[in-house]
């Protein structure tokens, strides 16, 4: 992330720019509520989508059940099958768009709030950034290493390439 793009950033809450949102959006929890930003998370945001595939398996992820009035969101991840509640604030990232319309506009810069109105991907994604330190430390990863911290279960790679993987083998 260059210094190009940090000038055009500014925090604000959500709660302020985002009134009318809400912590699930109008339509619930869905993959289609994921959608990347600037920033080289894909690895972490397909983890997430895969989970919203079971919407009540991403929910129990978040203990807060609506959006806070307060800003205040704890969110319960897992580093080395171990749970951990990460307590994040709703101050996000934000840049000023200009929509269809002309008209001037605040717009999430990582994760972006979702069509339907939900503001969760980019919670659980500041949360995840805050579980390894910041954002910029999300840049390139590993999909299963975000499952397991979405959800602690462990996970096996096969490599197609190997002698005894073969169509048999995988199913």
């Amino acid at each position: 992330m260059g210094p190009h793009i940090v000038r055009r950033i500014n925090w604000f809450r959500a709660k302020d720019k985002f009134s009318s949102k809400t912590l699930w959006g109008s339509n619930g929890i869905t993959p289609q509520d994921v959608r990347q930003g600037i920033i080289g998370d894909c690895w972490f945001m397909v983890a997430a989508s895969a989970m919203a595939e079971k919407p009540k398996r991403l929910e129990k992820i978040f203990l807060n059940k609506e959006k806070n009035d307060n800003g205040m969101y704890a969110v319960n991840l897992y580093t080395l099958g171990v749970p951990h509640t990460v307590v994040v604030d709703d101050i996000l990232p934000l840049s000023i768009v200009t929509n269809e319309d002309g008209k001037r506009e605040y717009a999430t810069v990582f994760s972006h709030v979702a069509d339907d109105g939900s503001l969760w991907g980019a919670i659980l994604e500041k949360a995840f950034a805050k579980l390894h330190g910041n954002y910029s430390h999300l840049i390139a990863g590993d999909p299963r290493e975000a499952s397991r911290a979405l959800n602690g279960s462990p996970s096996i790679h096969f490599s197609h390439s190997h002698p005894k993987v073969n169509e048999d083998f995988l199913w």
